[in-house]
């Protein structure tokens, strides 16, 4: 089951009430939450999809990370080799931070992947089980 397209989008959530006051605004807080969302398709057309989101900044590297990095050495790839992808995603993200960002973008990219205990993962993309036999 081969990946054939990776495709993000980024969007500014609003919050009500919003999360910060004014005074936190004014400082530099964001009132917003910085959604990823990540649309997985295969070859065998089957799709899927997973988010991952910000607090404060970090969504356009997110999205950086994801597009330039990541779903190039991805495409083509066994979506149901669970190791031979989090081997590609650690090599090509290991001498960046791997707390905080990079976490968050492998989390949701592959998230049938165990990586840390940021396990916020809501729909595994390709398969219904975790371990990929569903």
């Amino acid at each position: 089951m081969q990946i054939q397209e990776i495709k993000f989008s980024l969007l500014s959530i609003p919050t009500n009430p919003t999360r910060s006051s004014a005074t936190e605004i004014a400082a530099g807080r964001s009132d917003k939450i910085t959604t990823l969302v990540v649309q997985i398709k295969t070859k065998s057309g089957i799709e899927g999809i997973g988010f991952a989101y910000s607090l404060q900044g970090g969504g356009k590297a997110m999205l950086a990370l994801g597009q330039e990095d990541l779903a190039p050495i991805l495409i083509n790839e066994n979506a149901l080799d669970n190791e031979k992808l989090a081997a590609k995603v650690y090599w090509r993200t290991q001498t960046i931070g791997r707390t905080g960002l990079i976490s968050k973008a492998k989390l949701r990219i592959c998230p049938f992947i165990n990586y840390s205990e940021d396990s916020e993962n809501l729909f595994p993309l390709i398969s219904p089980t975790r371990d990929g036999s569903g």
